[in-house]
């Protein structure tokens, strides 16, 4: 019995070690994935976002105040977080290390295959402690966390201390900083591409002045008193996302001239823009994002993803117009019953009444009609309406006419008839000179 027992020992020892070496396998106790506070799983473009967030929280420059020691924990957590963030954006290093750890990594660098160097349970950080100051994985040869925030955020150094008084880096964003954390704390005021901070390279504007696509941000955003509808574009500078979305959304802007406008929001600007776009209902982790402003209220494409075509950012803006600004004229009694009453009700100066064989209201007349919403009442008849086009003496199509009432409520109705190209800025033109004929003292509004 006791040989049988003693037979058995060496059984459960291996089952026990079996344990350990998949635990390990499975696990990432104090690995790299538990230092970004990501999971195995997780994409690269999120592996990403979680080191920009981290090494802006702990980059050194951020501890403005801070002693010596507090100094110190901050830049060696910073230096591990670059650590594991230059190994899991890796494919091929992320790849050793989730199958061997990080004494793969080791062999690796040393030129030795880790599979051949029998590190087949090393898996996701268990393997060899390692890391800055543990005597493990370095991040390969000539790793610099220092380099690899500038060369991620597009600064340049601009002065400042690191702990034991030597020389510390500050970095412009270049106004493209990324969102969340940012701002202050930092010495001079601010972060380099921020009011009060250093100077240094600017990272290039993806949506400057000047283009197609207007600047918006806290300080210009259309409110209810705004003239046109809006396409708003959320976005970072340093988003690889957003830069890709760039081209489709230059096509969108050039072709709906006259529609509805694009403006751009860097969220990544400056803290407080930041906190402006999450005031919006913005998603800082998932720009770029879209949104159709109207009457002040922004309503997002939520299904857009990250790089949406112009066509699909089209179909998203016509969908969230509002169509409800143009009454359905059917019948000859509507026009009263309708168009005329609303204008009275509203305190309207006219009517405006469009006559089309088309079936559906179009964007530009929509768009129209939000433009013009505080003076004139629109309506529509479509389908070749027999009745109208008798009443209005519609020869062709589309007829676009104003209804004006006369001062003297008694008093015949003016009827004015528009007979110039249907584009977006002749049609605006005349009913601007409606405005002026009407004596309209109409304030200048916002975009």
């Amino acid at each position: 019995m006791t040989a049988r027992r003693h037979s058995l020992l060496p059984f459960f020892a291996w089952c026990l070690l079996l344990l350990l070496l998949v635990e390990a396998a499975s696990g990432d106790d104090a690995g790299y994935y538990s230092t970004l506070g990501v999971k195995k799983k997780t994409s690269t473009k999120d592996i990403k976002k979680a080191y920009k967030k981290l090494a802006l929280k702990y980059h050194p420059d951020k501890c403005r105040n801070c002693s010596e020691e507090e100094l110190e924990k901050n830049e060696q957590k910073f230096v591990k977080v670059a650590e594991a963030y230059s190994v899991l954006s890796d494919d091929e290093s992320r790849d050793i290390y989730d199958r061997f750890g990080k004494k793969g990594l080791e062999a690796k660098e040393k030129g030795v295959d880790p599979e051949a160097a029998g590190f087949g349970f090393g898996g996701g950080g268990g393997g060899g402690g390692g890391g800055f100051g543990g005597g493990g994985f370095s991040g390969g040869a000539g790793f610099d966390a220092f380099s690899m925030f500038e060369e991620m955020f597009g600064g340049a150094p601009t002065g400042g201390r690191r702990r034991g008084g030597q020389q510390r880096m500050q970095f412009n964003f270049g106004g493209g900083g990324f969102p969340g954390g940012m701002g202050g704390g930092f010495p001079g005021g601010g972060m380099g591409g921020f009011p009060g901070g250093g100077g240094g390279r600017p990272a290039e504007e993806l949506f400057p002045k000047g283009g197609d696509i207007a600047p918006l941000g806290k300080a210009k955003f259309p409110d209810s008193s705004s003239k046109f509808l809006w396409l708003a574009v959320f976005y970072d500078n340093s988003d690889q996302d957003c830069m890709a979305a760039k081209p489709n959304i230059m096509e969108l802007a050039k072709k709906v001239k006259g529609t509805f406008k694009v403006g751009a929001v860097n969220c990544g600007r400056s803290e407080s823009e930041a906190k402006f776009c999450v005031s919006k209902g913005i998603d800082l982790e998932k720009l770029p994002v879209f949104g159709m402003v109207v009457d002040a209220k922004v309503s997002l494409f939520e299904d857009a993803g990250p790089t949406p075509s112009a066509k699909a950012l089209h179909n998203f803006a016509v969908e969230k117009m509002p169509f409800s600004f143009v009454q359905n004229i059917n019948h000859v009694s509507q026009v009263d019953d309708r168009l005329r009453k609303t204008a009275r009700s509203k305190r309207k100066a006219a009517s405006v009444l469009l006559l089309t064989d088309k079936y559906e209201t179009s964007p530009l007349y929509a768009s129209l009609a939000y433009q013009y919403r505080s003076n004139f009442a629109f309506g529509e008849s479509r389908a070749k309406n027999l009745g109208l086009a008798k009443e209005f003496g519609a020869k062709k199509y589309p007829l676009l006419i104003a209804l004006v009432p006369s001062k003297d409520a008694k008093g015949p109705e003016t009827v004015i008839k528009y007979d110039g190209a249907i584009n977006a800025n002749a049609l605006a033109k005349w009913l601007d000179r409606l405005e002026e004929r009407l004596g309209i003292q109409t304030q200048k509004k916002k975009k």
